[in-house]
């Protein structure tokens, strides 16, 4: 390999680092993968989506989680939505994707809508 060429590879490399980590908690998932160009991280990457975000940017996912690129390059995602978990027994619950919410229903017509009595989730 040629030296000039050897030596401006090593440049791009201390030009730019990229760190990946993910953590998962109970309720949030957060994940440190961000771009640094010399010293300072400009942007996150989302994972799921490949797609890269500017620090203080919040944006939701394709699969329905809401996040934000904090000021430390750190991913911060949490569901954009509540999950049903108490509702009457003659009913069901159904996760509309399109929406990023759940419906609840009666078991024997989606036409009509039940009491929910509690729910968790979302941020």
């Amino acid at each position: 390999m040629l030296p000039a060429f050897n030596k401006l590879n090593q440049v791009k490399q201390r030009q730019m680092l990229t760190i990946h980590t993910h953590i998962h908690t109970h309720t949030h998932t957060h994940f440190i993968l961000f771009s640094r160009i010399g010293d300072g991280i400009k942007q996150c990457l989302d994972t799921k989506d490949g797609t890269w975000h500017a620090i203080g940017s919040r944006w939701r996912t394709s699969d329905c989680m809401d996040c934000s690129c904090l000021d430390n390059g750190e991913m911060s995602c949490c569901p954009a939505y509540s999950t049903p978990t108490m509702f009457p027994s003659d009913c069901m619950k159904e996760f509309d994707q399109k929406a990023c919410q759940f419906n609840v229903f009666k078991k024997g017509d989606r036409s009509v809508p039940c009491p929910i009595y509690n729910m968790e989730g979302k941020c």
